[in-house]
């Protein structure tokens, strides 16, 4: 597997296509499981499952589950439940977990920092409503830097706030200039981002990001 994401040492990850096992990357040696491979799901995991009814949001759910389980132990079992704000927890583990998906592919990361945090974006048109959502005035020209097309480097800014989100246990469900990108390299691999919406006087987010042909994935991570 190929690995080109600047993950600080003992943060894990993955992604790999829904269909197929071929073109899988990460820093785990191994290549993925079976993404579909049912007799990984616990109980609980098989009762959410049945209150799914999308085949596109099944099919997420069950690939999410095995790749987690996969990463943090491939030939063990492992217990994975889900905190009231939605934030995936691994009971008597000290570790994190993060879990992202698009329409085609599935990214997992596991790392002993206090906060882990994934984000997984097909590349598209953004629409100038979104990009006002997302971007705050102060962080245009560190988009700038990046020396990305301004479609491409919104939805990296994306992925970012929304690794810092989910590794915060919160999602969406606050406005994404709640986090402010304050840093970022020119090849936008690596940066930071801090939460003047949330806690100013919290350390920030370390963050980076692999732009692939077809994809923008990012990790957020903090001790």
């Amino acid at each position: 597997m190929i690995d080109a994401l600047a993950a600080p040492t003992g943060l894990r990850w993955t992604m790999a296509p829904f269909v197929g096992r071929d073109g899988g990357i990460g820093n785990v040696a191994a290549p993925p499981p079976d993404l579909f491979a049912t007799d990984r799901l616990s109980d609980d995991d098989r009762l959410r499952l049945g209150h799914l009814t999308h085949a596109g949001r099944r099919a997420a759910f069950v690939a999410g589950r095995v790749m987690a389980r996969w990463l943090v132990a491939p030939d063990e079992p492992v217990e994975l439940t889900i905190a009231p704000g939605g934030c995936p927890m691994l009971p008597g583990r000290e570790l994190r977990l993060g879990i992202a998906h698009s329409p085609t592919c599935i990214a997992a990361a596991v790392g002993p920092q206090r906060w882990v945090g994934i984000d997984l974006e097909p590349h598209r048109p953004v629409h100038p409503r979104l990009a006002a959502r997302i971007c705050r005035d102060d962080e245009r020209p560190l988009l700038d830097r990046s020396g990305l097309a301004p479609d491409r480097s919104i939805l990296l800014l994306w992925t970012l706030k929304e690794a810092v989100l989910k590794a915060l246990g919160l999602g969406l469900r606050v406005s994404p200039t709640a986090v402010r990108l304050i840093e970022i390299t020119e090849n936008a691999r690596t940066g930071r981002l801090d939460l003047p919406g949330l806690d100013p006087s919290a350390a920030p987010f370390e963050v980076a990001s692999l732009l692939l042909p077809d994809h923008i994935l990012s990790l957020a991570w903090r001790d």
